[in-house]
């Protein structure tokens, strides 16, 4: 509403000085009959309307770039690793080394935590997809752990037409998954 009303306010200006600065070199033309006003006028309106065509075609192609994402479960079922773009440093790489779970086709959610002795323990929950869209989805928690978060948030960059989960750890807090391959 606001995005809006402030190009209302932005344009609105920008129309009166054209309609104004048209009728005003229109009146100079009858009066004087030089051409050079008309010229003004016609190199006016067609900067205008350049303008409005370069606008819109952005416009459309910004859409096809970044807007709607429209995802169905074959786009959530992977593998995912913690993210440590978000907050880098010595704990994001140890929870990227420690930390990945895997969304399979068959609605499990399978977390991984590497143990000491290198090898894997495994948590196996259950994925319940809701009525909604496919994205949205929800644990049915079998194996709990403390990074597991039974409903994730997904949330798209900005950038990009990439995504990620946030897990409310108990522990550490806010973690952020990323995918890294399709299963």
């Amino acid at each position: 509403m606001f995005a809006g009303l402030f190009l209302l306010l932005l344009i609105s200006p920008f129309v009166l000085f054209i309609l104004v600065y048209t009728i005003s070199k229109g009146i100079l033309f009858l009066v004087t009959k030089e051409i050079i006003h008309l010229k003004k006028v016609m190199y006016l309106w067609l900067s205008t309307a350049f303008c409005l065509i370069v606008s819109i075609i952005s416009f459309l192609l910004y859409q096809e770039s970044y807007g709607r994402i429209t995802f169905s479960k074959e786009h959530v079922i992977g593998s995912y690793q913690v993210d440590t773009t978000f907050y880098p440093g010595k704990n994001a790489d140890w929870q990227k080394e420690i930390y990945r779970f895997d969304i399979t086709a068959q609605d499990k959610f399978i977390l991984y935590e590497k143990l000491k002795d290198g090898t894997e323990r495994q948590y196996i929950n259950d994925i319940k997809w809701n009525n909604g869209p496919p994205f949205n989805w929800s644990l049915n928690i079998i194996n709990d752990h403390h990074t597991i978060d039974p409903r994730p948030q997904l949330h798209r960059s900005l950038n990009n037409r990439k995504f990620y989960y946030v897990f409310k750890s108990r522990r550490f807090g806010n973690m952020f998954f990323r995918k890294i391959k399709d299963s």
